[in-house]
């Protein structure tokens, strides 16, 4: 008996040592971070897809805006679409990019570019003077976003690979797209007649479901392969808050968008302004 109690004491400092080293491995688990600069005069980072590919924009001395991609290996490749600005907003796993240009007039255009470097220039049909703007593209080339009416209302889209473009309108006071997943689901933005934002969802069909966190305002941010949404919301102060809206299936109903929690806190800060529906001045640049 005394063997296998000295036994016992010896083999419980042992697993008493491994689990403050797993602890303290836990505790100090570091991240790399790693900076890089496109020039001198100002890089902004956009988007990053599976294999660290990430694309955003650069300045130059003139404050004209180019765009780039850098490779998980630190090589990056600049990229201009047009002579007046260039700003890529997303990158899919497969490297293509999509976003929007200025051409001399400062009106908006949308693109896409290839992973080889070829790009294709698109505007919406019904598309005003101001132009259009590519947002979120998914892995299959099916990209969101929206575009300028001549009365300065802004519609949402969906391009499909193949070029054909869909509008996309939540109720007749603008509608926001935001952000795509691979399903082909997008969420985004609209806006009510007293000027108050609600939430969507589009399936891949067309189908729509609209939401609200509360009354006072809801923002849409992104979708993850899940179908699940991210955002914010005013309260009654105009103070923000974060949400997650998590999309499930119940036994014996169709898909059906249920939100589960709500409860997150981001920011204490009134929300930031998307541009007036009813201004008649030329709109602000996203």
């Amino acid at each position: 008996m005394r063997l296998k109690s000295l036994a016992l004491f010896t083999v419980l400092p042992f697993f008493a040592a491994l689990a403050l080293t797993v602890q303290t491995h836990a505790q100090t688990a570091q991240y790399q971070i790693i900076t890089f600069d496109v020039g001198p005069y100002g890089t902004v980072a956009v988007s990053i897809n599976p294999a660290g590919g990430i694309t955003g924009e650069y300045f130059d001395a003139g404050e004209a805006s180019h765009g780039f991609v850098r490779a998980a290996d630190g090589t990056i490749t600049t990229f201009d679409v047009g002579l007046y600005g260039t700003h890529p907003q997303s990158i899919t796993p497969n490297g293509k990019i999509t976003g929007y240009y200025l051409d001399v007039n400062r009106n908006l255009h949308g693109f896409v570019r290839a992973a080889d470097g070829t790009i294709t220039t698109f505007d919406a049909p019904g598309g005003g003077p101001y132009g259009t703007v590519g947002v979120g593209i998914n892995p299959a080339g099916v990209i969101t976003g929206y575009y300028y009416d001549a009365n300065l209302m802004h519609h949402g889209f969906v391009r499909a690979a193949d070029g054909t473009i869909t509008t996309l309108d939540v109720g007749p006071y603008g509608t926001f797209p935001r952000s795509i997943n691979p399903a082909g689901t997008i969420t985004g933005n609209y806006s009510s007649a007293g000027d108050v934002w609600h939430g969507f969802v589009r399936a891949a069909d067309g189908t729509v479901t609209t939401f609200d966190v509360g009354p006072y305002g809801t923002d849409t941010k992104s979708i993850n392969p899940a179908g699940t949404i991210t955002g914010n919301y005013n309260d009654a102060t105009f103070v923000v808050h974060g949400y997650v809206l998590k999309a499930s299936t119940r036994r014996g109903r169709s898909r059906e968008t249920t939100m589960t929690r709500t409860a997150i806190v981001t920011a204490s800060c009134a929300l930031p302004t998307e541009p007036s529906l009813r201004s008649t001045a030329k709109p602000r640049i996203p």
